[in-house]
């Protein structure tokens, strides 16, 4: 078991160690803060310009995105007004054309035939100019033949209002009675189906009292061209004789024209823009933008079969009612304007209206390509950050090498004298007190190693003289102790003597008067009675003392003399054990022990004084150990210790002694209950004369020469001794002593309670009763 105090020993750290951590401290770690403080302002104020640049940038975005929508708006709204004003010259050419009578001509009339089955109307070959369709729902007789051929006079208008208009791809009139003249040309019968109602279409009605009561131009949503040319809207206009709605003329626009030509927008960012209804329904979009809303846009249709009635874009095409973009949706409810919006990632949406149709030009620019000269700044700026901490990691990775390298360098320049110093205490402590100073190179060393050499001269001499200082009062102290020890035996003799004149001899003692009677050695009890009473038969036999005073009262006094002097006897006889330690005269009689012998003769000592004291030792150990030892001493040092333990416990507690082997060593161990002794205080119960200052001393009594003679014997024994104690929870003392052989069995264990016999021969191993402890 190692000894706690040596453990207790403060933290060392090497000398390079130490000068490293110096220059560290020093010269390192106030660069290195610097050179960090410096990083993080510089990336701190890149963080900084680089926000600052992009909120500048997205100011400017948002300002230009405005003004492009704006912009391009206005270029549709003038396209589309175009388209309109031209519907609303052909409306009043066929309104004109309605009320004024035209021969067309027979090489007209003659392209035109009945269907085979003898319901529709329709012109049979292309002349160049519009194709016909009379639908049979409403029974196509004279006047209504009459009223096709009227009609051929608004070709060569709807044939110029084709060819000058690039988003147009056909030009129509439809009556109330399901005429269709449409430019160009196209197999009417072939497409469109028999009796078909035109008015029911959208292209018929938006334009309607109904839907149009201004009687102006209305353009449709986008819905499926019957005639074939697919998904489309139409710029249309009522014909009125009168207020008898005759018919409606119509322009229409393909969604393929308008995203080719109308949505070919010169946008930066690479945004795109889309037209939306104002019901919500995208009615253009361009390839752009459909992976966006994901959609793929309905520019064709497959004419499997007739169109028989409306065909519009499905519900999945209206922004107002997609979940995911109902926030934008409520925001396109505004004529115009501009926000952030989730759609295939973060996008910035600008809108304006085009007042002509009613729609909204929506562009849509990805944030990224918005900010993406800002983070290419950004990162160039944090590159160069990052090139800085690898140049500062590279620079103070050659630095601490270099660093290191001087570390070591003054780390030996200190270190070297520093052994030699070493190295010479060393030689002081064998005893080697007369040193030669070497030399050193810094004055600081020089003088203390000079002062060093001169405390060795002065440590050798002062070391000579308290030798023979100890000599002559040990030879003082031996005489003294020996003086006295005769005077001391008579002090301890005469009163065991006295006591013994107080042994009792034969007498008579009456029963009914307790009159005592003194018999000769051989006398009979008197058979007359008792001759102070006369009772018969009254005398019993019993002890009587010769002492003519009270003989229990002498007793104790004399009992106090013989232990006051056994006391002084021993106290001698520890003075004599110290002064024969500290003048070296102190020798061992080595040999092989059994343990169990040595704490049988110990437990023999201290049982009668256990049983006085009420307390139960418990003594544990291995049977058969054996140790090289003086058995005299061993038994000295355990009995002090033992005796110690019992003193300073309360009655009723219990004391252990054990005995354990371990590899090149007894341990012994004796703990017990009492009161314990402070910290601070435990080096002091080994001193000579030494005991702990206060009240337990005044109560435990004790010369302080016990513990101090057990710490001698031991290291006689070239062993070592120590405690763990703190007040109020026991003291335990550890001893332990090399030998030179082992014997491992299986553990054996006796108890020695109050009452155990002990034999008296024990006493004379020099018991200690006043240990010195507190």
């Amino acid at each position: 078991m190692a000894n706690p105090q040596r453990s207790a020993a403060r933290a060392t750290v090497p000398l390079l160690e130490w000068v490293w951590r110096s220059y560290l401290r020093a010269s390192l770690a106030p660069l290195l803060i610097v050179e960090l403080l410096i990083v993080t302002v510089y990336l701190t104020a890149n963080y900084s310009a680089t926000r600052q640049h992009q909120q500048a940038v997205r100011a400017l975005a948002e300002a230009e995105l405005e003004r492009i929508v704006t912009r391009e708006a206005n270029v549709v709204q003038e396209q589309l007004a175009a388209i309109s004003r031209s519907t609303d010259m052909f409306r009043r050419q066929a309104e004109l054309a309605i009320r004024t009578p035209f021969d067309p001509g027979a090489e007209e009339v003659a392209r035109y035939a009945y269907a085979e089955d003898g319901v529709a109307y329709h012109s049979t070959r292309d002349n160049g100019g519009a194709s016909v369709y009379y639908s049979g729902i409403v029974p196509v007789g004279p006047k209504e033949r009459l009223k096709a051929a009227q009609l051929t006079q608004l070709d060569p208008l709807m044939r110029d209002l084709k060819n000058t208009q690039p988003l147009l791809v056909q030009v129509y009139f439809n009556t109330h009675d399901s005429l269709n003249r449409l430019y160009p040309y196209f197999d009417a019968i072939g497409q469109l189906p028999s009796k078909m109602n035109i008015p029911n279409y959208n292209f018929y009605y938006a334009a309607d009292a109904a839907h149009d009561p201004s009687r102006g131009v209305v353009w449709t949503g986008v819905y499926v061209d019957p005639v074939g040319n697919g998904w489309m809207t139409s710029a249309v206009a009522p014909v009125y004789r009168g207020d008898f709605l005759e018919g409606v003329v119509g322009l229409d626009v393909t969604v393929g024209t308008i995203t080719q030509s109308v949505l070919a927008l010169p946008l930066p960012w690479a945004g795109y823009g889309v037209l939306l209804g104002e019901d919500g329904t995208l009615l253009a979009i361009p390839r752009a933008g459909e992976k966006d809303f994901g959609l793929s846009e309905l520019t064709t249709y497959s004419y499997d079969q007739a169109v028989l009635q409306d065909t519009f874009k499905p519900e999945s095409f209206n922004l107002f009612k997609r979940p995911g973009l109902a926030s934008l949706g409520e925001k396109l409810r505004s004529r115009a304007g501009i926000a952030p919006v989730e759609l295939g990632g973060s996008k910035l949406a600008a809108w304006s209206v085009i007042p002509e149709t009613g729609w909204k030009l929506l562009v849509i620019v990805p944030e990224e390509n918005i900010y993406a000269h800002a983070r290419e700044v950004g990162q160039k700026m944090f590159s160069i950050g990052v090139w800085m901490i690898a140049g500062l990691v590279v620079f103070y990775a050659v630095f601490l090498v270099i660093l290191y390298q001087r570390a070591r360098g003054m780390a030996r320049s200190i270190s070297a004298p520093l052994h030699q110093m070493d190295e010479l205490v060393e030689r002081i402590a064998r005893g080697e007190y007369e040193q030669e100073a070497p030399l050193f190179p810094v004055a600081e060393l020089q003088t203390t190693v000079g002062g060093v050499v001169e405390m060795g001269t002065k440590l050798g001499h002062a070391l000579l003289a308290a030798n023979e200082s100890t000599r002559v009062k040990g030879e003082f102290l031996a005489t003294v102790s020996h003086e006295l020890r005769t005077p001391l035996n008579t002090i301890v003799n005469v009163p065991s003597w006295l006591i013994g004149q107080f042994a009792t001899e034969r007498g008579a003692k009456c029963v009914a008067c307790e009159a005592l009677f003194e018999l000769e050695p051989f006398e009979q009890i008197p058979a007359s009675g008792c001759p102070e009473c006369g009772a018969k038969g009254s005398l019993e036999e019993t002890p009587v003392t010769r002492f003519t005073g009270d003989a229990a009262e002498a007793t104790k006094y004399l009992d106090s003399v013989h232990r006051s002097g056994k006391h002084l006897l021993e106290v001698v006889d520890q003075v004599l054990e110290m002064s024969k330690a500290e003048s070296g005269t102190m020798s061992l009689r080595a040999e092989v022990l059994e343990i169990s012998a040595v704490l049988t003769r110990v437990m023999s000592t201290v049982a009668p004084i256990a049983e006085r004291n009420d307390i139960r030792i418990e003594v544990t150990h291995a049977p058969d150990l054996t140790l090289e030892a003086d058995p005299v001493k061993l038994a000295q040092v355990l009995i002090n210790l033992t005796s110690n333990a019992i003193k300073f416990s309360p009655a009723g507690s219990l004391v252990e002694v054990s005995v354990t082997e371990e590899r090149d060593a007894i341990l012994f161990v004796v703990c017990d209950q009492g009161i314990g002794i402070a910290r601070e205080h435990h080096a002091i119960v080994f001193e000579s004369f030494r005991q702990v200052e206060g009240g337990h001393t005044r109560r435990f009594g004790g010369t302080g020469l016990g513990l101090a003679i057990a710490r001698k014997l031991v290291e006689l024994h070239d062993g070592e001794i120590w405690l763990e104690s703190a007040p109020g929870r026991g003291t335990t003392f550890f001893v332990r002593l090399p030998r030179k052989r082992t014997c491992t069995e299986s553990s054996g264990a006796f108890v020695v309670s109050p009452g155990a016999a002990a034999d008296p021969r024990a006493l004379q191993g020099g018991v200690d009763y006043g240990g010195a402890r507190s």
